[in-house]
């Protein structure tokens, strides 16, 4: 009993995620965002992936893309391009009005860390001049 008691602590451990408060980024319609992950700021060699999602609300994250090791993927069913720099952050090339939103960085950790997350506050304004 006291073995399955351990087990179950760890894994507890495990799977619990270290939260940093959310941030906010301001930019103008038809312009890249680049929104930073805080919690990459260390390095990634205590971590095995990072994700980043577009949150709805605290019950309801919506995958954009993810690094694991050297591979990068953008989720299924993702609208709209998403990059990730070598410092972790979300680039998102010519935000529209309907690109603000709070986003989530998550990170995975190795043993023996903690999972990490951190969300970030997008806010578009003004309007992208028409073309002609």
């Amino acid at each position: 009993m006291a073995i399955l008691h351990l087990a179950l602590c760890c894994l507890w451990l495990l799977l619990q995620r270290t939260a940093v408060a959310a941030g906010s980024i301001r930019v103008q319609c038809g312009e890249t965002a680049i929104l930073p992950c805080p919690t990459a700021a260390g390095g990634l060699h205590n971590y095995w992936a990072i994700g980043w999602y577009k949150v709805a609300n605290e019950s309801h994250e919506t995958g954009l893309i993810r690094r694991h090791e050297n591979s990068t993927h953008v989720y299924l069913g993702t609208q709209r391009k998403f990059l990730m720099d070598v410092q972790q952050s979300l680039v998102i090339p010519e935000v529209q009005l309907e690109d603000s939103a709070v986003y989530r960085c998550s990170l995975w950790a190795r043993v023996g860390h903690f999972n990490q997350q951190a969300d970030i506050i997008l806010q578009v304004s003004g309007e992208l001049a028409a073309q002609y």
